[in-house]
């Protein structure tokens, strides 16, 4: 005699599926624009915070039952962050597109290549400092 373990479904229809699939991205977003504010207030848990490599994708993946989901919300994360308008990503060069519709000059190169090369030392800097937190300041998973 043994135990099976499943993961039992259940059928639903194409347009349930497309409003669930639609108000799980919403959340997601929502999630991701409100956890930088709970963290400067002091309301987000430790284990809420922007983590690295390892604690973010190899500890996390590991102990996540859910992958599709996971990587569903690193998509959309990536897709939303990546329009923010910050130098050095997509929505930085939108950002900077903006003078050359309004005055119809185009910002000289060399300024916009300094502006996006500092955005981009700021982001790896970022990067650096919070994946040196995954090993000075490991979260502890349950």
């Amino acid at each position: 005699m043994g135990v099976g373990i499943g993961n039992p479904t259940q059928p639903i229809g194409i347009g349930t599926a497309f409003n669930r699939g639609m108000l799980a991205s919403f959340e997601n977003v929502r999630a991701l624009f409100l956890l930088p504010v709970r963290m400067l207030q002091g309301q987000a848990a430790p284990e809420e915070r922007t983590t690295g490599w390892l604690q973010g994708h190899v500890r996390y993946l590991s102990t996540y039952t859910k992958p599709l989901w996971f990587f569903m919300a690193i998509s959309i994360s990536l897709g939303v962050i990546n329009l923010l308008p910050i130098p050095a990503l997509d929505g930085g060069r939108i950002l900077l597109t903006l003078p050359e519709i309004v005055f119809r000059r185009r910002i000289p190169a060399q300024y916009e290549n300094m502006i996006h090369m500092v955005g981009f030392a700021l982001l790896i800097l970022l990067l650096v400092y919070i994946n040196l937190q995954d090993f000075i300041n490991p979260i502890q998973l349950p």
